[in-house]
C-alpha cells in the first residue's frame, strides 16, 4: 500500500502538457460551373422546362 507521501508527490509530477485542440476554420468560394457542354445545357444545370 502507497503512502499518502508517495500519492502526493506522483500527483505533483507532470507527466504531459496538455495542449488545447486547435480550431481552423477554412472559408470556400462557389465556382460555378465549371464546364458545360450539349445541346441542352443551361445555366444552373438541367433542361429547360418546355
Amino acid at each position: 500500500m502507497k503512502t499518502i507521501e508517495e500519492q502526493i508527490e506522483k500527483q505533483k509530477e507532470v507527466k504531459e502538457v496538455y495542449e488545447k485542440p486547435a480550431i481552423e476554420i477554412i472559408e470556400m468560394e462557389t465556382e460555378g460551373i465549371l464546364c458545360g457542354s450539349g445541346g441542352d445545357y443551361n445555366p444552373g444545370g438541367g433542361r429547360p422546362w418546355s
